[in-house]
Formats: structure tokens, sequence, C-alpha cells
């Protein structure tokens, strides 16, 4: 296998806690208050699909004002909040250490490129991570445009015209876009039911392996350039 792609949000840092807090910091900006249940619900998802549910869950949903403006005040608390320091999975930061060793690391993240930067300088990746396709670089997940940009990149950037990668996920809209791009996929954590369109679940990295990971994936595909 040539190289491991992977999502920063959910597989290397754990987001969630700050972006269930910094969506409800924006609501309550604006005298707005949603159920735990509803900001909890959002797991994985952007910053404008968090504030879209949580609003349509108080009858707000055809203010794009409103949406525009808290979509803008999550994202402010969410970095405020990240700057401070965020959790990152000692056995994915292992792995992806490892995984250098033997090929090409990159990340296909739905956080924002400072958000992302900061995340992998935090857990001293900087080194290790290639390039990163970062939320302002494609749509979000599902869409498979990241994950086709990513594997274009490494094509255009390598000494050969084909490339083999696996993805690491965490949810299915990640399985999804990277599948949807002809890359098979690991998803990590989580309710095993978030695999249903990936090539296998795994509770977390450790102990695991590029080797381990490709039989996961009963083989990565191939990319021509």
């Amino acid at each position: 296998m040539d190289a491991i792609l992977f999502e920063i949000e959910g597989v290397l840092a754990e987001t969630e806690p700050l972006w269930e807090m910094a969506v409800a910091e924006a609501l309550a900006a604006h005298g707005l208050v949603a159920e735990q249940r509803t900001l909890a619900g959002a797991r994985a998802l952007g910053a404008g699909a968090r504030v879209e549910r949580a609003l349509r869950s108080l009858g707000h949903e055809d203010d794009e004002t409103l949406t525009d403006l808290l979509t803008l005040a999550a994202s402010r608390a969410f970095a405020a909040r990240a700057a401070r320091g965020i959790v990152v999975r000692a056995d994915t930061r292992a792995f992806l250490e490892r995984a250098r060793l033997d090929g090409r690391v990159a990340a296909v993240t739905r956080a924002s490129r400072p958000v992302a930067e900061r995340i992998l300088s935090q857990a001293g990746l900087d080194p290790v991570v290639e390039f990163v396709i970062a939320a302002e670089d494609a749509p979000p997940k599902p869409s498979p445009l990241g994950y086709e940009r990513a594997v274009a990149r490494l094509v255009r950037r390598g000494p050969h015209r084909r490339v083999t990668a696996v993805a690491l996920e965490d949810s299915a809209r990640g399985a999804r876009a990277a599948r949807a791009a002809g890359v098979p996929c690991v998803v990590l954590g989580g309710p095993p039911d978030e695999a249903a369109e990936a090539d296998a679940w795994l509770p977390s990295l450790e102990g695991q392996t590029v080797a381990t990971i490709a039989r996961l994936t009963s083989g990565p595909l191939e990319h021509a350039g």
C-alpha cells in the first residue's frame, strides 16, 4: 500500500464535545437553546450542517441569514476552544508515525484548514502528514471530491502513475465518500453500524500496522493517474 488517508476529526482528535459546546454557545448568544440530544446527534457533521440541524429542531430552518451567522459564530467558538487544547488519540498518532515509515500519509478532513493545522501541530504530526484536503478544499462528505483530489495529488506528487490507498474514517458519511472515490475504508470507533458502508470497523488503531489495515480491506484498490 502506498498511502493512508485519514479524517482528522474523530480519528485523530476527539472534537465532538467541543463542537457540541460551540454550537450551544452560538445558539445561546441569540437566545436559542437546543436539546442535548439534538447537538449530540450531529456527530461527524460540519459546522453548517450542525447549525442547520439545531435550527430545524427549533423551527428556524428557513432563516438563511441566521444560519450563516450562527455557523460563523460556532466555527469561531470551536476554533477558540481547540486553541486551548484538544484530546489527541495516542493510538492514532502512533499508527500514523509508523505508517509514514512505510509510505505516505495525508488527511482528508471536515475540519477547517486552521483547525486541522493546529491539531496536527499539537499532535507533533507536521512532519508525518504530506498534505491536507480541508473543509475549504472540497464539499462536505459524503461527497467523494475530497478523496478524489487527495488521490490525484498523491499521483501527481509521486514517482509512479498509480497509487494504492486506504482511508481511515469515523462515520458512515466518511466511508461513503471514500468508497465513492474508489478508496477502501476502515471506520474507527463509534457504533459499529457506522461502518455499514465501510470495508471494516475497528474500535481503535491499537496494535495495527499498514499491513493489517490492508488485509482488513481485502487489498486496496489501484488508482491510475
